[in-house]
Formats: structure tokens, sequence, C-alpha cells
């Protein structure tokens, strides 16, 4: 399974441009965020994928790869 996203890195303080959607989608949802790369590979485990990992691509976006 292929995640393409703007990710944000698990401490949250480098990729500014997830940082910025997040926050845009706070401001215009009740709810709404980016997620971390943590978050998304622990729903990748739970929804029983044996392997993930994160592929750091341009523009601030990353891809998470699931492996069944």
């Amino acid at each position: 399974m292929l995640l393409y996203d703007a990710v944000i890195d698990d401490e949250r303080r480098h990729n500014a441009y997830g940082l910025l959607a997040s926050l845009n989608m706070l401001i215009e949802t009740t709810s709404g965020s980016e997620y971390t790369a943590a978050e998304g590979r622990a729903w990748l485990t739970e929804a029983g994928f044996r392997s993930s990992r994160v592929e750091h691509l341009t523009g601030g976006y990353s891809m998470l790869v699931g492996i069944k």
C-alpha cells in the first residue's frame, strides 16, 4: 500500500509545508490535521501490514509504504 501526503515528522519540527497544511485543516474543519509518520505506520500495523517505511519526496511530501 502507498500513502502519499504531506506527512509531518514525528517531532513536529521540520516539515513546514506539512505543519502549515495541518494548521489550515484545523482552521477550516472541526478536527482535521495532517498526521505524523509514526501515526501512519501505527495505522498500517493495525491494519495487518507486517512492515512499513517512510520515503521522503520533494516539496514537503512523503510516501508511507506498507507491505502485507
